[in-house]
């Protein structure tokens, strides 16, 4: 019975945790197209303007904290 509860525990609490990383990974997607959206509301500015180098290098890191959330979640599945 003991074995039970704690397999039915660790179940629980890995489905909580995927669950905690599809928020953030539809978090993450949603301020991707925000940034996306102000990109493309600067298109008749030039490339080197400082408000397209900001939104530009935050989305740079924002696209890369999600390859990292990818990439970590890949690992993790193969497990």
């Amino acid at each position: 019975m003991i074995a039970i509860r704690i397999i039915f525990y660790l179940d629980i609490q890995s489905n909580a945790k995927d669950m905690i990383k599809m928020d953030e990974i539809k978090e993450i997607l949603q301020k991707i197209e925000e940034l996306r959206q102000q990109l493309n509301a600067f298109q008749a500015k030039q490339l080197t303007d400082p408000e397209v180098i900001k939104i530009s290098t935050e989305l740079d890191q924002v696209l890369n904290e999600y390859q990292r959330m990818l990439n970590q979640k890949k690992f993790n599945s193969t497990d």
